[in-house]
């Protein structure tokens, strides 16, 4: 992502392949640019090999973080998630992982709980306050797959458009998606509102 709004402490998640929610608690996605965007026209694609000749993103994450999706995601059967966080100074810096038992989940869909998310994330943003730290915001969702299907799903695109769509997300632009398949991490990024798949490089810091 590209230019956090350092003011946003919540993100507004909408339905989608992901999950299937039309409630009015939702998830806000920071205001972002997407400054590495190309001028190619190129239709948005889902081939592996059109994303890997767009690469453009470079996110980091914090060790502790990355080994937290290893070990959340590789104990769970597919469609398990985690929310991911980093600080709002730091727009591609991954600093945490927070996965949701409670989420609802399917052997094909996963529906993370938006309100649960959003209070952690205010409680800890007000303890940074307290003594003048910046907080954290949102960065994006890793979510698992079935073997042989590492890299986002029409549904995933569909999730990525109707949160975005959302008026509370309006300028936002880049939603980090990362699939965890086979084992392995997959980090992409979905652009909006093309709806384009970038390959992205996820470096462990």
């Amino acid at each position: 992502m590209n230019r956090m709004d350092p003011h946003v402490d919540s993100y507004d998640l909408a339905a989608g392949c992901l999950c299937a929610s039309t409630g009015d608690d939702g998830l806000i996605v920071p205001d972002v640019a997407a400054a590495e965007d190309d001028d190619s026209g190129e239709a948005p694609s889902s081939d592996p090999d059109a994303m890997k000749s767009r690469q453009r993103f470079t996110y980091h994450i914090v060790e502790a973080a990355r080994n937290e999706i290893i070990t959340k995601l590789s104990a769970a059967p597919p469609e398990d998630g985690l929310a991911l966080f980093g600080l709002k100074t730091s727009d591609r810096i991954i600093t945490h992982a927070i996965h949701d038992p409670d989420a609802e989940k399917t052997p094909v869909s996963f529906k993370p709980r938006a309100e649960a998310h959003n209070q952690w994330l205010k409680r800890l943003n007000a303890v940074f306050a307290e003594v003048g730290v910046d907080g954290l915001d949102f960065k994006g969702i890793v979510h698992s797959h079935p073997p042989g299907i590492n890299f986002p799903s029409y549904g995933d695109l569909e999730f990525v458009k109707a949160t975005l769509s959302r008026s509370k997300n309006i300028g936002a632009t880049n939603f980090f998606m990362p699939i965890f398949c086979r084992g392995r991490l997959y980090p992409y990024v979905v652009t909006y509102p093309d709806l384009s798949v970038r390959v992205a490089t996820l470096k462990v810091i």
